[in-house]
């Protein structure tokens, strides 16, 4: 198998490579906005609930203060954790990004590969066409200084 060959046959598995990367990121981006998603339900609930607490401004049992508070204080909870699986999964889509970038470089550079190889071959198939030209010439040359 030829240069050229290989180098085909190694820009088409990089291309596939890339294809399956696109798809990875595509489910990871819609899995982020889905998380994204919950992060901003869960903060609207906090804020609509303290809100709420905020505009009865009559004096409510300490008992409910403090089941309010309990309940403030997981959905903080809740938030801080929906907030790190945003940022992990953010991370995880920007590294599919990453990759896809990476293997574009690849394909692009081995693409420039093959142009160089393609430019190589047809030079030499000029020189040799050329050689066998000249050689043609000098046999003719020769041939008619002879007689």
């Amino acid at each position: 198998m030829n240069k050229g060959n290989q180098l085909s046959k190694l820009l088409f598995l990089l291309e596939k490579h890339e294809k399956t990367l696109v798809e990875k990121a595509i489910a990871c981006k819609k899995r982020l906005d889905e998380e994204f998603r919950k992060y901003h339900l869960l903060s609207s609930c906090m804020a609509e609930y303290r809100e709420k607490l905020n505009a009865t401004n009559q004096s409510i049992p300490s008992f409910t203060y403090q089941q309010y508070q309990i309940f403030f204080n997981q959905l903080e909870k809740a938030i801080a954790q929906q907030q790190d699986v945003v940022n992990r999964t953010r991370a995880v889509h920007l590294k599919w990004l990453k990759d896809i970038e990476l293997v574009k470089k690849k394909s692009e550079n081995i693409l420039k590969l093959i142009q160089k190889e393609k430019q190589e071959i047809a030079l030499r198939q000029d020189k040799k066409e050329m050689q066998e030209a000249n050689d043609l010439f000098n046999r003719t040359k020769s041939q008619n200084s002879q007689k």
